[in-house]
């Protein structure tokens, strides 16, 4: 068995890494996996580029908005979760 392949695409805020993330996906059947322990949260749409419902709706979009303030991530337990 092999294992997926994995694409990282990295940059800045806004500069168009959700997009491209999200053209992959589409074209090659896979997801797109946040990275950006911001946008982690929900209640942070403004300031973090997150990508909007509709495009969340395009292509599987995992670890956006659900942790609730004032819970807090750690990066072991996001770690945990992104496996």
């Amino acid at each position: 068995m092999t294992s997926p392949s994995v694409i990282f695409v990295l940059g800045p805020t806004a500069s168009g890494k959700s997009k491209l993330a999200l053209h992959w996906a589409q074209k090659t059947g896979g997801v797109v996996l946040n990275c950006d322990s911001v946008q982690t949260y929900t209640l942070t749409d403004i300031g973090t580029a997150k990508p909007t419902l509709e495009e969340r709706k395009l292509a599987p979009h995992l670890l956006f908005d659900f942790v609730v303030p004032p819970l807090e991530m750690t990066a072991g337990i996001f770690r945990e979760l992104a496996r």
